[in-house]
């Protein structure tokens, strides 16, 4: 009998295709256009705009935090617990979206979408919380007044809400697994199948999987998620993770770790994916448009002195990176603001 169980971190195919290393093309660079300089090293999950100020969950304070211009700190939100407006921090809050005032963020370990009201875009308040009873989410989106997620160990990929976190529908199905009746291994390799992020654009949905590269389209027909696509991404490398699998009579243990895909959103009619690859000294955004073809590759760092740490996309389409210097392996409290330039 195994006691304990530790887990860290039918389709019809319409097209399916590869795109190899020798296709790859260079459509453009980066222009910096403003530096941030942070009172800290906050090492952010993700970032949010906030009219000129930004609003980012920090790994490393574990607090919600709000920053102007400057890099100043407005606003820290930290209230650790099992209480109203409270979360843990055995892993990361994600920050699924923010519509309006409202910020909309999930605790995993709850099993809670935690929704913050930003006031006067310098302070934040908790507003209301709801417990949920169904799977546990991996990322979310908010777009047409609604919020998608994706799920792991469920029926469903994605799944549908108001923003009122009533529960309006589940799509994409797959075979259900649990945990319980796996094997270490199995577990593993389910996760890694299993990783998607998602994004949202009319009636178009794009997963992408931020482990194996996988990447597939879906048109919503009368409330159906019909597959239009799936591709292996354009990369340097086949996979962007590091796993390992132990097991014995009385434990599983299983740590699958993302290395090397930052953040992806839609713009426009284009999908957008950034990576920082580990030991290859380059970092870069590859494009996509919603057809699934591949256009090209706009380089942000080619240098063996820094790479990329972090890079954030904002729901008013600003986008930033932060380096991390080769020779320690620290990463700068420099938010860069840049923009795409084509060649």
């Amino acid at each position: 009998m195994l006691k304990k169980i530790l887990v860290l971190s039918s389709i019809l195919l319409i097209s399916f295709s590869c795109t190899n290393k020798s296709e790859l093309k260079k459509i453009g660079k980066i222009r910096i256009i403003e530096k941030i300089k942070l009172n800290k090293r906050y090492d952010f999950e993700n970032l949010e705009n906030s009219k000129k100020n930004l609003i980012g969950y920090s790994k490393k304070e574990d607090a919600l935090i709000i920053v102007d211009s400057n890099g100043n700190n407005l606003t820290y939100y930290q209230k650790i617990g099992k209480g109203p407006g409270e979360f843990m921090t055995n892993s990361p809050l994600r920050v699924f979206g923010k519509n309006k005032n409202k910020l909309y963020t999930y605790c995993k370990q709850l099993h809670k979408i935690i929704i913050f009201q930003i006031k006067k875009n310098k302070s934040i308040n908790f507003f209301e919380e709801y417990y949920l009873n169904r799977a546990k989410l991996l990322y979310g989106t908010i777009q047409n007044d609604k919020l998608y997620t994706t799920a792991i160990f469920s029926e469903k990929i994605l799944y549908e809400y108001d923003l009122n976190l009533n529960f309006i529908d589940s799509f994409i199905k797959r075979d259900n697994k649990f945990a319980k009746n796996m094997s270490a291994e199995q577990i593993r390799k389910y996760l890694i199948q299993s990783t998607w992020v998602v994004h949202v654009k009319n009636d178009k949905v794009v997963l992408i999987n931020k482990m194996n590269n996988e990447f597939r389209i879906y048109e919503e027909k009368k409330h159906k998620f019909l597959l239009k696509v799936s591709k292996n991404l354009s990369s340097d490398k086949p996979e962007f993770y590091k796993s390992k699998s132990f097991q014995n009579r009385e434990k599983k243990k299983v740590i699958v770790q993302s290395s090397g895909y930052l953040n992806s959103k839609i713009s426009g009619d284009k999908v957008f994916i950034a990576y920082s690859p580990e030991d290859l000294f380059i970092s870069y955004i590859d494009v996509y448009n919603l057809s699934g073809d591949y256009l090209g590759r706009y380089i942000i760092e080619n240098s063996k002195r820094f790479s990329i740490k972090s890079c954030y996309f904002t729901s008013n389409q600003k986008m930033y990176f932060v380096r991390k210097y080769e020779n320690n392996k620290k990463h700068s409290n420099i938010l860069f603001e840049f923009k795409l330039l084509k060649n």
